[in-house]
């Protein structure tokens, strides 16, 4: 595709695809009609129509398909839900539900042709359109209150004892003061909301991404490795087995009169079949999904709680970690998933595990109630969280525990393998 071109793109009209999108919940936590997060949301149809436009533009195949627009217009309706609630309450907030439906997202835009850089670039934009429409509900928000502020009735007698000026101006003064800070606290608030929610979407959108592209690598290598066994088998054994049957015939002619020469190509031709057998079975031997991703996914299906809750991928070949490292990284996840489930009451859970050969990373998020993991200590998640960092540490890893009230938790767990091997 030229991206000169701007008529390349179908056109999708505007109109039809927003009249299909419901009311946005949560508006209990948006404050008054006139405040700046009502008029933020109020926007939507605005935002998503120059998103549209801005997509078009770049003639984006996102728009293109109608799988991949709605999917853009989910999760751009919950980045605006999520910046107004933070310019409502003043405290940056993410929502989490999003984990799991991005994390899948990285490979359904494989599986419809379309390139990570694509979403990155439809991230950008709504970035910058979300921006401008925050600017803009801040900035009507404030004239709405200096306004209301000129209008509300004084009375006209009253006046400032030291300067005799009246008395309204200062008090005009100070509630213009303190609205100007509350505002600039909540804007702050709302645009590390957007920041967090289209850099954590891109994050873990870009792990689904690597994900998928991983899967297509080991079931082109696992059809190879099947391939060349198959090879192996029909052409080389064959042939060994016909220079057996050659042999074990002039065995039969030669009676007891055998050349010691023919008693040793028949051991080396044996030896051979034997060697051809095993390397038949080794290749055949399914390289997909080790021993550490189907324990863990056994775990998980052991726990009625995780019913449709976790998603668990593991890249890289166990081969590649030593017995000791395999076994307590299993413990140290399955921590995790139970302090999930059983603790934060997560409604998404993602484990993501890389093995290289020098290392091992692990990361655990999930989208439950979080906490304060200086306000932990002594009660019984500590003694978990504890333990975890023990079995890290013993391995000579590090472990980050990143959590907020209401915001979820990600746990990021690093394990280097060399030097390990024979511990």
């Amino acid at each position: 595709m030229n991206v000169e071109d701007k008529g390349s793109t179908p056109v999708r009209p505007v109109p039809e695809v927003l009249a299909v999108l419901p009311a946005p919940a949560h508006r209990a936590r948006l404050g008054h009609e006139d405040g700046p997060a009502q008029r933020l949301l109020r926007q939507e149809p605005e935002v998503l129509a120059r998103y549209l436009a801005g997509l078009q533009e770049i003639n984006s195949p996102l728009v293109a398909d109608p799988e991949a627009w709605e999917q853009c217009v989910v999760q751009a309706r919950r980045i605006l839900m999520d910046c107004a609630v933070s310019l409502a309450e003043g405290r940056a907030t993410v929502t989490g539900t999003e984990i799991a439906e991005v994390v899948n997202l990285g490979g359904e835009r494989l599986r419809q042709g379309l390139h990570l850089t694509h979403s990155i670039r439809a991230g950008m934009l709504l970035l910058d359109i979300v921006l401008a429409a925050l600017a803009t509900a801040v900035a009507e928000a404030g004239e709405a209150d200096a306004v209301a502020a000129v209008r509300r009735p004084r009375d006209p007698a009253e006046v400032c004892v030291d300067c005799g000026a009246p008395a309204r101006w200062a008090e005009e003064l100070e509630t213009a003061v303190t609205h100007s800070h509350a505002r600039d606290e909540n804007y702050t608030a709302a645009l590390r909301s957007l920041q967090e929610g289209v850099s954590r979407r891109l994050e873990i959108g870009s792990v689904g991404y690597d994900t998928f592209l991983l899967g297509r690598v080991r079931e082109l290598h696992e059809l190879g490795r099947r391939k060349l066994a198959r090879e192996i088998h029909d052409q080389l054994g064959n042939s060994l087995s016909l220079a057996m049957r050659q042999l074990e015939l002039h065995e039969l002619r030669a009676g007891d009169d055998i050349s010691p020469h023919v008693k040793a190509a028949k051991a080396a031709v044996l030896e051979a079949m034997d060697t051809t057998r095993q390397l038949v079975t080794e290749l055949r031997r399914s390289n997909v999904s080790g021993s550490l991703e189907t324990a863990l996914k056994g775990f998980a299906a052991s726990m009625a709680e995780a019913a449709g809750k976790v998603q668990i991928w593991v890249k890289g070949s166990d081969d590649w970690v030593p017995g000791q490292i395999s076994e307590e990284l299993f413990i140290i996840v399955r921590e995790c998933l139970r302090n999930a489930l059983r603790h934060a009451e997560a409604g998404n859970i993602v484990v993501h595990i890389d093995i290289a050969p020098h290392e091992v990373q692990a990361e655990v998020l999930d989208d439950g109630r979080g906490f304060d993991p200086g306000t932990v200590r002594g009660k019984g998640t500590s003694n978990g969280l504890d333990g975890m960092r023990e079995r890290v540490q013993l391995l000579h890893g590090t472990v980050n525990i990143a959590s907020t009230p209401g915001k979820g938790t990600q746990v990021r767990i690093w394990i280097p393998i060399e030097g390990q091997a024979g511990e």
